[in-house]
């Protein structure tokens, strides 16, 4: 049964007041990406990320973290990954909804690392194994 819902009131959305939806949460806006309050987050169409951002990617799947169960994470060390690029295309990653990260200091004794991990809506366990999903590399 289709219920009425107060639809998200911001400048610029073409459809605000009631909107008939199932099932859904109040923030869902057609054309964003959906969020962690959406009841339907696990139904995401494949997001396209470029060669660097595949990059990022693979090297957290390839991360000792990742096989702890906890899934897909990693350190992205700054003497590895030249930030003058990276920062940008890590921050393209966090606006796409796919990794989510912070800053630490000192981490084993060396310089400064980024921590970064996949957010649940582009990994899946699958018998205790975390793959990736709703990702494509352009090509």
């Amino acid at each position: 049964m289709l219920k009425p819902i107060k639809s998200n009131n911001s400048p610029g959305h073409t459809h605000n007041g009631l909107t008939s939806v199932v099932g859904l949460s109040t923030n869902f806006c057609p054309g964003n990406h959906l969020t962690k309050s959406n009841k339907m987050e696990k139904i995401l169409s494949q997001i396209s990320v470029t060669k660097l951002e595949y990059k990022i990617i693979q090297h957290l799947l390839n991360s000792d973290f990742t096989t702890d169960g906890e899934g897909i994470r990693a350190y992205i060390d700054h003497d590895d990954f030249n930030m003058k690029t990276y920062r940008g295309v890590l921050s393209s990653l966090i606006k796409k909804g796919i990794i989510e990260t912070s800053v630490e200091n000192d981490v084993y004794g060396l310089p400064t690392q980024t921590w970064a991990k996949i957010t649940d809506n582009f990994q899946q366990n699958i018998d205790g194994e975390y793959k990736l999903i709703n990702i494509k590399e352009d090509k």
